[in-house]
């Protein structure tokens, strides 16, 4: 099982797990990591308007969420969030 990890600036500008049921999206086991980013990319591009203040994403496989490995790095969501993106990956990342 492939999923995607949302996140977000907390209170204290740091790169934060997104909380709540939109903070997670499930993504097809088959995909590539390139496909399974795409997917996570327009999961937060439909999020816009729930989430607003979605920055980045993790992917992640594993059997469950508890048993699960990281396959990529944190990745913006999108070119129009790469400043926020980075200025708040500077500040620290809050571990999933």
């Amino acid at each position: 099982m492939f999923f995607a990890v949302f996140y977000h600036a907390n209170l204290s500008g740091q790169l934060s797990p997104t909380c709540g049921s939109d903070g997670v999206v499930q993504i097809d086991g088959r995909f590539s990591k390139e496909r399974a980013s795409a997917a996570a990319r327009e999961q937060a591009h439909r999020l816009r308007f729930v989430k607003p203040g979605l920055l980045g994403f993790q992917l992640f496989k594993g059997e469950s969420y508890s048993r699960c490995s990281p396959v990529s790095g944190l990745r913006p969501i999108s070119e129009a969030v790469l400043p926020d993106f980075h200025d708040a990956k500077e500040k620290g990342v809050v571990a999933w």
